[in-house]
């Protein structure tokens, strides 16, 4: 009973929320369970593959850049096209580039692809938060964005798992699964969240208190809490 009490009282500030937030978090749930290949490409890059330990480091660093470039791009792409769309293209491919790993798994070749995979994977990350921005009001977003959170640990505690019965046995699951849990939230997304309208997002915007013209760095400049978070960010 006291189990179900306290559940009821985690749960509580999540009701109420606008229906395609639910399925947003169930998406990001599905996303990030079969986000389990990162978990293992140092693994993957040195048992099968053969890299050395440089050359691995090498190929991880540029997974680091490919994902900020990312969401760079993604970042500058959702201020100027619809959300929903933005997001179905690059999750598609992204999707498509992991697929393509699990027919070429003992391949040097597939580490291309896993940068493209990681490059348009980083842009989907910007454009579910602006989309999740749109479908929630001002009040509402504290908690939306707080289920998305927990969606992200759901998934990326299961992910690994699933990924540990996989490694040895059945390795092209690896990317057949991840890409195949990404598809399946395209397909939620397509059927169950509005495009919203991006003239209607830029007037919402430049009616907050906070909006300000410009370019980034002039944001951050005018911004010294957020100035002094990047560093540390990085």
């Amino acid at each position: 009973m006291r189990i179900l009490n306290l559940t009821k009282r985690i749960l509580a500030p999540y009701g109420g929320l606008p229906f395609p937030v639910y399925i947003l978090f169930l998406a990001r749930i599905i996303n990030r369970m079969g986000d389990f290949v990162n978990f293992f490409l140092t693994l993957y890059l040195t048992t099968y593959l053969g890299f050395s330990e440089k050359l691995t480091g090498l190929v991880l660093s540029l997974v680091g850049i490919g994902m900020t470039a990312g969401t760079l791009a993604g970042g500058r792409l959702t201020d100027s096209r619809g959300r929903k769309t933005l997001l179905m293209a690059t999750q598609s491919l992204s999707a498509l580039s992991i697929i393509l790993c699990g027919f070429i798994p003992d391949s040097p070749r597939i580490t291309l692809l896993i940068l493209l995979f990681i490059f348009f994977n980083g842009a989907a990350r910007p454009i579910s938060t602006a989309l999740l921005t749109d479908l929630t009001g001002e009040e509402e977003r504290p908690a939306a964005f707080s289920l998305l959170y927990l969606g992200i640990n759901i998934g990326v505690s299961i992910g690994p798992l699933l990924a540990g019965f996989l490694f040895n046995a059945h390795r092209e699951w690896l990317f057949w699964g991840d890409g195949l849990s990404t598809l399946l939230t395209v397909l939620l997304i397509f059927l169950f969240i509005r495009e919203p309208g991006v003239q209607k997002n830029r007037e919402e915007q430049k009616a907050h208190a906070t909006y300000r013209e410009g370019s980034s760095l002039q944001a951050l400049r005018e911004n010294p809490l957020l100035l002094r978070f990047l560093p540390l960010s990085l």
